[in-house]
């Protein structure tokens, strides 16, 4: 993150704020950008979700306390895994989707789950400790599933998503992405696209889903901010101090691939 560290820094030194998409950089050089993004310089709307307004959603949560977070952050897995339930292979779905463009030549950030951790991380700082640390996070991805994983899914009555979560446990938050069996009937195994489910006290759930790569919708994101910005409002503020979990324990069972 050095080279992109070095482009922002003399300009949010200067007060200059700054709109991004880069979660990587946000997610990994916190420590340097915390004091700019606590004084309302670092928009970054478009960094989860794109387009989808993931982060003005959250923020709307803050007169409640969230108990839980899952969302599928990865376009790129949902469609690995959407076509090995066709019966496709882990290995013949990533060639597809390298082949449309929607995996890398290289998918390692995608396929094991670093992509979804550096966004997981971003909202965990947002709603519940703004110096969440992202090497707290525990990553696991999908290349070790296999066709048997998926049957055994349906036979479950569940499908299988690549799914970031944040949880309580033990008194303290937990961040993991890993693949999970999610109810056919949840909102989440129902998503076409990325989506966030959140339970909190004392709302209750509340869902959101949509386009969450694309230069379309990653232009939406930014022009969203650029207007947020004019209107005289401060970027996305981090929590303002570290809460602890009222609720533990998580509700989908992780798929075991070792």
């Amino acid at each position: 993150m050095e080279a992109p560290l070095k482009l922002v820094l003399p300009a949010l030194e200067a007060g200059i704020p700054l709109i991004t998409a880069n979660k990587a950089l946000l997610a990994e050089a916190w420590d340097a950008l915390r004091p700019f993004a606590e004084e309302g310089l670092i928009y970054h709307e478009a960094s989860v979700m794109a387009g989808t307004p993931a982060l003005s959603f959250l923020e709307t949560l803050r007169g409640s306390q969230v108990l839980e977070l899952h969302g599928i952050l990865n376009g790129t897995t949902l469609y690995i895994l959407q076509e090995m339930e066709k019966g496709r292979t882990y290995a013949e779905a990533l060639a597809e989707a390298q082949r449309l463009g929607y995996a890398e030549a290289d998918p390692t950030l995608d396929v094991e789950g670093i992509d979804a951790a550096h966004k997981l991380t971003l909202l965990a700082r947002l709603l519940v400790d703004p110096g969440f640390p992202f090497a707290e996070v525990r990553a696991q991805g999908i290349a070790r599933l296999t066709p048997d994983h998926l049957e055994e899914a349906g036979r479950r009555g569940a499908r299988v998503r690549l799914v970031a979560s944040l949880y309580g446990e033990g008194g303290r938050w937990r961040a993991e992405v890993a693949p999970r069996y999610l109810p056919q009937d949840h909102p989440l195994a129902q998503a076409r696209g990325n989506a966030l489910w959140v339970r909190a006290h004392p709302l209750g759930e509340a869902f959101v889903t949509g386009p969450g790569a694309g230069g379309g919708a990653t232009a939406s994101g930014l022009f969203a901010d650029l207007l947020r910005l004019l209107s005289g409002a401060p970027g996305h503020l981090p929590a303002p101090r570290a809460k602890p979990p009222l609720a533990e324990g998580h509700p989908f069972p992780e798929v075991l691939t070792q």
